[in-house]
């Protein structure tokens, strides 16, 4: 009788975790609150497709000063829409550079392809940017530089040992977490009360089969910084981020000081949660991104 009851519980508690997986899988849609407009922007809307066809759309934002040869693309975090970074951001148009905004596929105004992923099929994305910025940008995109928030600073990582990383001349990343598994199991831990096991195990299992069994932990950060081709690595972690802990930034930044001709800069934000560093520091923040970038250029011309 008990192995029955058991196994009625496992059911009820693996169907409940099935349906909890659209949380991950189909967010609900975030809203556009932000426009380069309200920021005195000068912008161009574009479109453009990832390598398996998921339409994308974003902002192609030049410098408001002069022509620039140095190109930003900047991708946003899980969940939400480049409107969420376009706040702590938009300066880097008066600063001499490019920006360029997009939407992963299902966010802000690109349609849905499949699911999101947490940055698997995502970084299809980011390359996808690269690509197009390359393209039809050359002129502008001599310097190219990434910023990436959580899930979009997984792409960027991604980007940056791929392919492509010989074409990113510098990473800024924020909160970035380090393993599919286990940024899954702290969710699970953070909004359900669930242990690893076998809550989140479970969980984990049932995304990775609604996701086609990909590898998601060969594209996760701790894999990729160990093939960083980006010269100059920018890593920026809140000492409260609930999600991700401050040990996920201290292995992924000793994994990158493992990488030979990789200069790695680091800041650990006192008092900020995650993807909370700009509020708890904007001028700071401001100050130190636009630096971070500024010497990236600089050292490419030198």
């Amino acid at each position: 009788m008990i192995f029955f009851v058991l196994a009625i519980v496992a059911a009820i508690l693996g169907w409940w975790l099935y349906l909890q997986t659209d949380l991950i899988l189909a967010p609900e849609p975030f809203a556009m609150d932000n426009h380069p407009e309200e920021f005195g922007l000068r912008y161009e809307p574009v479109e453009f497709q990832s390598a398996d066809g998921a339409r994308l759309m974003g902002w192609w934002v030049p410098s408001q000063e002069n022509f620039s040869d140095r190109t930003i693309i900047c991708g946003h975090g899980w969940g939400t829409n480049s409107s969420d970074i376009l706040p702590s951001t938009w300066y880097l148009a008066r600063e001499g550079f490019n920006i360029f905004y997009f939407d992963f596929r299902g966010c802000g105004r690109s349609p849905s392809h499949g699911l999101c992923s947490l940055g698997y099929y995502e970084r299809r994305d980011m390359e996808a940017a690269i690509e197009f910025i390359k393209t039809n940008k050359a002129q502008e995109s001599r310097f190219l530089g990434i910023y990436g928030l959580s899930m979009g600073g997984v792409t960027a990582l991604a980007a940056g040992a791929g392919e492509r990383g010989g074409y990113i001349n510098a990473l800024a990343v924020e909160a970035s977490f380090a393993g599919f598994h286990e940024v899954v199991t702290s969710y699970i831990k953070l909004n359900f009360g669930l242990p690893r096991f076998p809550g989140a195990d479970i969980f984990v299992a049932l995304l990775r089969w609604r996701t086609r069994w990909v590898d998601h932990e060969a594209w996760s950060p701790r894999t990729t910084v160990k093939k960083i081709q980006t010269p100059h690595v920018f890593l920026i972690y809140g000492a409260n981020d609930g999600l991700v802990p401050v040990s996920v930034f201290e292995d992924l930044a000793a994994g990158i000081r493992g990488r030979q001709g990789v200069y790695l800069e680091t800041w650990l934000v006192p008092g900020a949660g995650h993807a909370e560093c700009f509020d708890e520091e904007p001028g700071l923040y401001r100050t130190r991104l636009v630096s971070f970038f500024n010497r990236a250029a600089l050292s490419l011309k030198s």
